[in-house]
């Protein structure tokens, strides 16, 4: 079975990213299985300070609401916060996140992990490499 926090892990551990940040819902932050994963690779977590989650639930409620511009500038100031505390790169952690930053082109975007779309390519390495053991 693949899980969305390993798969981000074994992603940032092969690209030599030793410390990230964590851009996500609070259920998600406190469900704790993405610092949990990165530790067993030997990534430090950040998370977002109370104040800090705060916007951050902001942003994807207003994404939610349709107002994705105002959420995604929510969203890029709770990342910068995280960038001034000295993290290498961000796990979108919700799927708004990247959606949002989308819409406005963010130069963050590039400096991020979409765990949505991580998971999703994993699924698709994984049944291409299951048909081609069953084809063998």
């Amino acid at each position: 079975m693949l899980h969305i926090a390993e798969v981000a892990a074994a992603t940032l551990k092969s690209e030599n990213i030793r410390q990230v940040g964590l851009l996500a819902t609070d259920g998600t932050l406190k469900a704790d299985f993405y610092p949990d994963y990165l530790h067993r690779m030997g990534i430090h977590c950040s998370l977002p300070s109370t104040k800090i989650q705060a916007i951050v639930m902001q942003g994807i409620y207003q994404v939610k609401a349709g107002k994705i511009r105002a959420g995604a500038r929510l969203l890029e100031q709770a990342a910068e916060h995280l960038f001034e505390q000295g993290v290498e790169k961000i796990i979108l952690g919700c799927t708004e996140i990247p959606l949002a930053f989308d819409a406005i082109d963010s130069p963050l975007r590039r400096r991020a992990l979409d765990a949505s779309q991580t998971l999703a390519q994993a699924c698709v390495d994984w049944y291409q490499l299951r048909n081609k053991a069953i084809a063998a």
